[in-house]
């Protein structure tokens, strides 16, 4: 299956690539080719949704909620999103950031910002992300509801 991912986050973009891309390898996720291009939420995702259509299986767009309402994140994002795609794309919402995936891997507690934890526990920077794609437990992640609306997603 091909996928194509589109997230908000500049580091996103090649943290996607390289989780896939590792737990690929790993046998986790057999058969699953993966894309990503960065964007915010306006004219232009409506533009790469119907571009990433014709390209892929599925699109799955993600973005964080930041700790608001996971109904009005997907809100933001369903708008942009064409009726006539509306079977290809798949979105998920991260209920802070994706950071919280490295938080639930390491084993460390979320109050508010997964990356302002991993700043004053392990001195990370947003620029750090991509290299933490290869190091996640997915067993360990299964605890973690946005992960566990990624894989809803992709299957």
């Amino acid at each position: 299956m091909k996928l194509y991912f589109i997230v908000e986050d500049t580091f996103g973009k090649p943290f996607i690539r390289k989780f896939f891309s590792k737990k690929r390898d790993e046998g986790k996720f057999p058969g699953i080719l993966v894309n990503s291009q960065q964007c915010h939420p306006g004219g232009k995702l409506r533009r790469m949704i119907r571009a990433a259509t014709m390209d892929a299986d599925r699109v799955v767009v993600m973005a964080d909620a930041d700790g608001k309402p996971l109904k009005d994140a997907e809100a933001k994002i369903r708008q942009y999103v064409d009726k006539e795609y509306s079977d290809m794309v798949r979105i998920v919402i991260l209920t802070h950031e994706i950071e919280e995936w490295i938080c639930y891997s390491k084993g460390l507690k979320i109050d508010k910002k997964p990356s302002k934890i991993l700043a004053r526990k392990i001195s990370y920077e947003k620029s750090d992300l991509p290299d933490y794609a290869t190091r996640l437990d997915c067993n360990k992640l299964m605890g973690c509801q946005s992960f566990k609306r990624l894989l809803n997603a992709i299957i």
